[in-house]
């Protein structure tokens, strides 16, 4: 699971940043954003091309982001702890919850460096997931709905009253699908614990001077990482708490 976690993470680094771009994700090439020079097939190991090359592009000898480093270690502890917390037998439901925890871990990145949650990115996902919910989970359906609109109605409301300076309207579509996929209570949860983690590094940011009150801070990358952890381990707090 951590390798397959690997190789999906370096596929999630070419959606983060070739998605939109010249070529796009199918038919572009990977390069060296500084010298622009093709990159070796062999320079695209995931994590192992990163050591070997100790971080410097094989051309130029520029520093390579630790971005693709971190997303691929990310997905890859993300898909490990999956498979450790929640046990999962692979059927459609654990495949489903796997290509929504991939999806999170680019929607964490695409907010933390653009401040941009991409419809190309979200619009699909709240489509596969109102058709799962539909054929797979008929009897929470509606419940599923209901809550995803309620959590994007609240944002929403927020975006209106704030004429957007609060939040996003691409908050608003994550919300939504974040209801879709984890209903009520596990998605007002998530919700909850997204402001209030939030609320505390803007809090900290301020404090050691690193941010004021009108500093952005991208809250979509909070609500993919705690929605990350809530489908994870969605048993026990369910057992736990619920």
């Amino acid at each position: 699971m951590f390798l397959i976690g690997l190789c999906i993470g370096s596929f999630l680094n070419v959606v983060i940043f070739r998605l939109d771009k010249k070529g796009g994700i199918l038919t572009g090439r990977s390069e060296c954003p500084k010298c622009l020079k093709r990159l070796k097939w062999y320079d695209l190991f995931p994590v192992l091309s990163h050591v070997f090359l100790e971080g410097k592009c094989r051309n130029c000898k520029n520093k390579i982001s630790p971005v693709y480093l971190l997303t691929e270690l990310a997905t890859a502890f993300c898909f490990l702890l999956f498979y450790t917390i929640y046990k999962p037998s692979f059927g459609v439901t654990d495949l489903y919850f796997l290509l929504i925890i991939a999806s999170f871990v680019a929607l964490i990145l695409f907010d933390y460096l653009y401040f941009w949650i991409p419809d190309k990115i979200i619009l699909p996902l709240i489509i596969i997931t109102a058709l799962f919910n539909y054929f797979f989970r008929r009897s929470e359906f509606v419940s599923l709905l209901l809550s995803a609109l309620i959590l994007g109605g609240i944002f929403a409301i927020i975006y209106l009253v704030s004429k957007g300076e609060w939040v996003g309207f691409g908050d608003i579509k994550l919300l939504f699908l974040v209801g879709l996929v984890l209903g009520y209570p596990l998605g007002f949860l998530s919700m909850i614990l997204s402001v209030w983690i939030a609320a505390l590094v803007g809090i900290g940011l301020i404090i050691l001077g690193k941010a004021n009150r009108k500093t952005a801070l991208p809250f979509g990358s909070f609500l993919s990482g705690v929605s990350i952890l809530v489908i994870i381990f969605q048993n026990e707090i369910t057992d736990y708490f619920f």
